[in-house]
């Protein structure tokens, strides 16, 4: 018996199965919409659902919202729409702090600021970074600048005395009929090293 393929498999399930229940769900959801919908416009007031070119009364009726939350059971109430009737949210302007003004406000005499010290002093700031107060700061200590001045840009030369230049030119070492040069002095131990900017006669 050859078995059906694949696709009949899922055809069958997509047919049968699935689209009744997606047109059910999205049946259930247009209801629920609907209800909800109707819900919020029963909880409005009657002038929000009236025309926009209609002219808007000076007073709402309370009584107007569904369930009378607003309104008592027995009478009707008006509400006057005025300026001195908005309020912000509470706690949202507070009153400033007033400083110095006696120890019954707990913020008399030093103001909040304690005795002395850093933190007491008028426009404090944070201090800049590495500063210990005043003392020699301990990066300062730790890589031996404590004080003085080192040039960047300073030339170190390697001295040469006379007397040992004069030595090598007599033994031979070094050429006394031509010019001798930082290579002449290198070759024949002179000097230890080449090195930038040369060497210093003393």
């Amino acid at each position: 018996i050859k078995r059906p393929p694949f696709f009949f498999f899922f055809f069958f399930f997509l047919v049968f199965f699935l689209s009744p229940c997606v047109c059910v769900c999205l049946s259930l959801s247009l209801f629920l919409s609907q209800i909800t919908m109707n819900r919020l416009l029963s909880t409005l007031p009657a002038l929000l659902r009236t025309s926009p070119l209609s002219p808007l009364s000076s007073s709402l009726s309370l009584s107007s919202l569904s369930g009378g939350a607003f309104a008592s059971s027995s009478s009707l109430q008006t509400f006057d729409v005025s300026l001195h009737h908005l309020a912000d949210n509470p706690n949202v302007n507070r009153d400033r702090k007033r400083v110095g003004r006696g120890i019954g406000s707990g913020l008399g005499k030093t103001s909040g600021h304690g005795h002395k010290g850093q933190k007491g002093r008028a426009g404090n700031t944070k201090p800049r970074l590495g500063f210990e107060g005043g003392q020699t700061p301990g990066w300062k200590h730790k890589y031996g600048k404590s004080f003085g001045f080192e040039n960047p840009f300073a030339r170190q030369f390697d001295a040469l005395n006379l007397s040992r230049l004069q030595m090598y030119v007599l033994t031979g070492r070094l050429p006394s009929d031509r010019l001798i040069t930082m290579k002449d002095l290198h070759t024949s131990g002179c000097i230890a090293q080449l090195r930038y900017p040369g060497v210093k006669l003393l």
